[in-house]
C-alpha cells in the first residue's frame, strides 16, 4: 500500500510541474503523448487504491492554470478537457461503452472533427454583441482575455444582422495559430531579442493571455467553434453536427473538416484521411475527436469530474524526424560530469522546434555508433526530452568524424576522468570550474533550495563570467555597483534582488541541505537528513554508518554525502554562509 502511495505521489509531482510548464509558462518539456501516459499511469494506481485520490488530482479535476493578474471568470458549467486514446482498441472500447448504455441500439450517430493544438476558450455573446472572452482556466474558472480580442482575426463582434438567435449564449472553440503567423511572429521576436516561442501551442496561448498586447500580435489568431455550450432559448438544433453547420450560417467559424459517422469503420476512414492531409494544413492537429452527435443522448451518457463520456479524443501517434548532427559538444554540470550534446540540424517536431539532444555517456554513443555529420531519426515518442533512435549509416558522408573522449574539461581545460566504473566522465577542478560554478549556484538560487527570486540564468552566468559572483559566499556579498555592471539590470531591479537575497537568508534546515548541491541529495533525501540531525554540526561530524541509517539513503549516497563534508572547502562555504557576517538562519 505505501509503495502505491509513494508511486501517485511522485506521479502527481511530475504532473503538476508538466501542467505549470503547459498551461502557466506556456511551455513543454515532454510530449502529449508522455504526458497522457503519466495521467493513465496515474488512473491505474489510484484505481488500485482509492482512498489515496486527492481532490486535486488531474483525474479529478481539469488541469490549468490562471495568471493572477487577469480578472477570473466562473464558468457557468465547467469547460472540461477530453479523454485520449492512441489505438484501435480503445476507440472500439468507446463505441461499445456508448452503445451498451443505449441499449445496443446499432444506428447512433457520431460527429467527428479536427482536434486543435490551440487554446481552448469560452466566448459568451449577449445582445448579438461579443460579451466576454474567457480562458479554461482550471476548468471552473477562467481569465477573462476580453481585451486581447483584437488578436482573434475571424471572431465575429456583432450578429446583429441574424434575427431571433438567442440574446444570450455561450460557444466555446480553440484559439490557435497559423504556422505562417507563427514564423512571422518569432521572428519579429527574435529581432527584439525576446524569447520566441517554441510550438504554435504555446504560440497561441502566450499571445491571447499576454497582459500587454503588441501590436506586430493584432490578427494573428484564429478561432474555430466547437461546441454551442448553452443559450438562453431553445434555438439550435440537436444534432451536434447540425448546429455546427448552422454556427457558420451565423458567420461563426467552423472547421470545414467535420464528418457524420455512422459506424466504427467510417470514423477510422475519417481518421485515415486526416492524418494523410494534415501536412496540408496550415495549423496544427494532435488528433481528431469523436461525439455522439445527439445532444439528448449526449446529456444521458453524462460527465466524469474531468471529461465528458460521450465523446474522445483519438491521437495521432508521435512524429519522428530525420536530420543532421552538425557537432557535438560537451556539457558540464554542477557535480562535473561530462554530459555529450549533438548539435542538429534544426526540425519540428510535433509543433516543437529540436536542435539539441542529449547523449547521455559513451556507451550510448558506441551503443548507436554515432559520428558527426551523421543523418539520423530523432523521436519525442515518450521521452521527456528528443532522442536518437538511430543513424542512417548509408548516408554518413565519407568526411565523418568519430566523436573521441575528451582529456581536458572544454571549459577549464582541466585534466578529465573517470571514476572508478562509473560510466561518466568528470572535471574534477570543481572549485574553478566556470560550467560548475554557474550550475551551482543556479541550484543555489532555486526555488527547491534557497528560492533567492529573480536571479535566473541569464544574470547567473554574467555574474560568474564577470567574475563578480563565483559562489554562494561571493553572491550574497554583492552590491548595487556590481548589480548595475548586468545587462538589463537597473537600480529598481537591482534593489529587488539585493531585497531578494537579504529574505532568503531564512530558511528552512532541508532547504539549505538541498541548496549545498551534494551528489545525489535531492530534495525527499534533504528533508529526511534534517528530520534525523537537526543541527548542520551533526550532519558535518556524521559517519557512513550512521548517514546509511538515514531513511531512503543507501551506501552509495552515504558515500557521496560523506565525502562532500571532508572537502575543505565546503566547510569553508558552510561556515561562512551560517557566520554573522552572511546570517543563513534557520
Amino acid at each position: 500500500m505505501d509503495k502505491i502511495k509513494k508511486k501517485i505521489k511522485k506521479l502527481l509531482k511530475k504532473i503538476h510541474k508538466h501542467n505549470l510548464l503547459y498551461f502557466g509558462k506556456n511551455t513543454q518539456n515532454i510530449s502529449n503523448e508522455q504526458y497522457d501516459y503519466y495521467i493513465k499511469k496515474l488512473k491505474i494506481l489510484e484505481k488500485k487504491q482509492t482512498n489515496f485520490i486527492t481532490k486535486n488530482s488531474p483525474t479529478q479535476s481539469v488541469s490549468g492554470f490562471i495568471k493572477k493578474k487577469f480578472k477570473k471568470i466562473k464558468h457557468k458549467t465547467p469547460m472540461l478537457s477530453l479523454n485520449n486514446a492512441y489505438e484501435k482498441k480503445q476507440i472500439k472500447h468507446f463505441i461499445k461503452k456508448i452503445l451498451k448504455k443505449n441499449n445496443n441500439i446499432k444506428n447512433i450517430l457520431y460527429c467527428c472533427e479536427l482536434k486543435i493544438d490551440g487554446l481552448a476558450v469560452s466566448v459568451i455573446y449577449k445582445d448579438s454583441k461579443l460579451f466576454k472572452i474567457s480562458t479554461r482556466g482550471d476548468g471552473n474558472i477562467g481569465e477573462d482575455v476580453t481585451k486581447n480580442i483584437n488578436m482573434i482575426k475571424n471572431l465575429p463582434i456583432n450578429l446583429k444582422k441574424y434575427n431571433n438567435i438567442p440574446s444570450l449564449f455561450e460557444l466555446r472553440g480553440e484559439v490557435f495559430m497559423l504556422k505562417k503567423n507563427f514564423i512571422k511572429i518569432n521572428k519579429k521576436l527574435k529581432e527584439q531579442n525576446k524569447k520566441i516561442f517554441n510550438s504554435l501551442r504555446n504560440a497561441a496561448s502566450g499571445s491571447l493571455r499576454r497582459i500587454n498586447s503588441s501590436n506586430f500580435l493584432k490578427n494573428k489568431l484564429n478561432f474555430f467553434c466547437y461546441v454551442i455550450n448553452w443559450s438562453n432559448k431553445e434555438y439550435f438544433p440537436k444534432s451536434h453536427f447540425n448546429s455546427l453547420k448552422f454556427l457558420k450560417k451565423l458567420n461563426i467559424p467552423i472547421n470545414e473538416n467535420i464528418k457524420q459517422c455512422k459506424n466504427i469503420k467510417e470514423i477510422f476512414n475519417y481518421y485515415k484521411y486526416i492524418l494523410n492531409i494534415r501536412k496540408k494544413l496550415n495549423f496544427e492537429i494532435d488528433g481528431i475527436v469523436i461525439k455522439v452527435d445527439d445532444k439528448i443522448l449526449q446529456k444521458k451518457i453524462g460527465y466524469s469530474s474531468s471529461y465528458p463520456r460521450w465523446a474522445i479524443a483519438y491521437k495521432f501517434p508521435s512524429k519522428k524526424g530525420i536530420t543532421k548532427i552538425k557537432n557535438v559538444d560537451f556539457q558540464v554540470s554542477r557535480t562535473g560530469i561530462l554530459t555529450p550534446v549533438a548539435r542538429l540540424k534544426p526540425i519540428y517536431i510535433s509543433g516543437i522546434k529540436i536542435s539539441n539532444v542529449n547523449l547521455y555517456n559513451f556507451n550510448e554513443i558506441n551503443r548507436l555508433k554515432i559520428m558527426i555529420g551523421d543523418t539520423v531519426t530523432v523521436s519525442r515518442s515518450g521521452d521527456v526530452i528528443p532522442k536518437i533512435i538511430n543513424v542512417i549509416k548509408k548516408f554518413r558522408p565519407k568526411n565523418a568524424k568519430k566523436i573521441n573522449i575528451p582529456n581536458y574539461c572544454p571549459i577549464c581545460n582541466s585534466i578529465i576522468k573517470r571514476l572508478n566504473e562509473d560510466i561518466n566522465l568528470y572535471c574534477l577542478n570543481s572549485i574553478n570550474c566556470i560550467a560548475q560554478s554557474k550550475e551551482k549556484l543556479k541550484h543555489f538560487v532555486s526555488k527547491n533550495a534557497m528560492n533567492i527570486k529573480g536571479f535566473g540564468k541569464k544574470i547567473i552566468n554574467e555574474l560568474v563570467d564577470k567574475n563578480i559572483a563565483k559562489n554562494p559566499i561571493e553572491l550574497f556579498k554583492i552590491n548595487l555597483l556590481s548589480l548595475l555592471k548586468i545587462n538589463r539590470i537597473n537600480i529598481k531591479l537591482a534593489k529587488k534582488l539585493l531585497k531578494s537575497l537579504k529574505t532568503s537568508k531564512n530558511t528552512t534546515f532541508p532547504r539549505f541541505i538541498y541548496s549545498l548541491g551534494i551528489p545525489k541529495v535531492g530534495i525527499t533525501i534533504s528533508h529526511n537528513i534534517a528530520y534525523h540531525y537537526k543541527k548542520i554540526n551533526l550532519l558535518i561530524n556524521a559517519d557512513i554508518y550512521s548517514l546509511n541509517s538515514i531513511k531512503n539513503v543507501g551506501i552509495n549516497v552515504s558515500n557521496k554525502i560523506y565525502f562532500f563534508f571532508q572537502v575543505k572547502e565546503n566547510l569553508k562555504m558552510i561556515n561562512y554562509l551560517i557566520s554573522k557576517e552572511i546570517g543563513i538562519n534557520w
